[in-house]
């Protein structure tokens, strides 16, 4: 498996709200739904999720009353949810004298989003609090929080993917694509709106949209050159992956024009690059060194150990801060 990322989770949604105590129609409300009934966010964060009100299967638009459980962990108005102190809270709303099943509200200084054999997961790094993140298959080897939700891979026949996605609404994951992919590499969110996949070329999403043909997204394609491993730098300008040259490997740097702008090594065997949160290093897995873990300056100068452990990393990501890292160490490579 591959640990993954650790991130702030966030956003923003639609809520529905209305007039009427019993609904503008005068129907008697019979049930008040939310979007979702599991949520995990960090300290920084809010999140803002909906609420339905029907009679019989017939949508009915009311005034809805919000509720949290324990105000010390998170509030809530209007939908949005507001978190306080780390713990967990009860969401409910409420229409007409019928209250929502309650949503589970989990927040923390910090999550790690991670997957298991059942699923997606997310813990936090001093390993209090450790949950699965309902609605998501298992077995996933990369993945990505991003404004609307979590974009990840899932195995299919052969060497084939499906690019899946949960949205923070909802209690489900859906394919964004129709198709099977070939191989997906990595999936980043893109800083300037969007997902970018990596799949032997390039592609973009502007956002977390069902597609039926991914070409039509194709955002980054070199003649001879495969991308697989890769990052995109906070400013939104550079991008850097583990490439093949023909049959050459490298860790190259690209303009998002697909200009190549730099090779950072004549060697391949790379693993994971990840920017730092200020864009100015480079971190990375070498699985044919003696050092898991290097750090080399966005230029790639400076390169060096920072890690020796284990044998092989499948999984890297910096904390917010840059102070700290993620990752997931095979032990032995096989």
């Amino acid at each position: 498996m591959k640990l993954k990322y650790l991130v702030f989770l966030f956003a923003p949604i639609f809520f529905l709200s209305g007039c009427g105590e019993n609904g503008e129609n005068g129907n008697d409300i019979t049930s008040v739904t939310l979007s979702t009934h599991w949520i995990a966010m960090t300290l920084s964060e809010t999140r803002t999720i909906s609420a339905s009100t029907g009679n019989g299967g017939s949508f009915i638009t009311a005034n809805i009353d919000w509720a949290s459980d324990d105000p010390s962990v998170a509030t809530v108005s209007s939908g949005v949810i507001s978190p306080i102190g780390a713990g967990t809270a009860l969401i409910t709303a409420s229409a007409g004298g019928i209250s929502s099943i309650a949503c589970t509200v989990h927040v923390a200084e910090d999550w790690i989003l991670y997957s298991g054999p059942d699923g997606l997961r997310v813990i936090t790094p001093d390993d209090t609090r450790d949950m699965a993140i309902p609605g998501t298959p298992g077995l996933a080897e990369t993945m990505a929080w991003t404004t609307e939700g979590i974009a990840f891979d899932s195995p299919g026949p052969y060497t084939f993917d499906y690019l899946m996605f949960r949205e923070f609404d909802s209690d489900t994951s859906r394919m964004l694509c129709a198709d099977t992919l070939n191989q997906i590499y990595d999936i980043r969110e893109d800083p300037n709106g969007g997902i970018l996949i990596s799949s032997f070329s390039i592609y973009r999403l502007p956002s977390a949209v069902q597609v039926p043909d991914l070409s039509s997204y194709l955002f980054i394609e070199i003649a001879d050159v495969t991308f697989q491993d890769m990052d995109i730098h906070p400013s939104g300008d550079v991008i850097v992956s583990s490439v093949s040259f023909g049959s050459t490997a490298r860790l190259a740097t690209f303009a998002t024009d697909g200009t190549i702008l730099d090779t950072l090594t004549t060697h391949g065997g790379i693993d994971c690059p990840r920017f730092s949160p200020d864009g100015t290093e480079i971190a990375y897995g070498y699985s044919f060194a003696t050092g898991n873990l290097w750090i080399m300056n966005t230029d790639g100068s400076g390169a060096a150990i920072a890690i020796s452990e284990g044998s092989y990393l499948t999984g890297l990501d910096w904390s917010p801060d840059g102070s700290k890292f993620v990752m997931c160490l095979r032990n032995p490579a096989y």
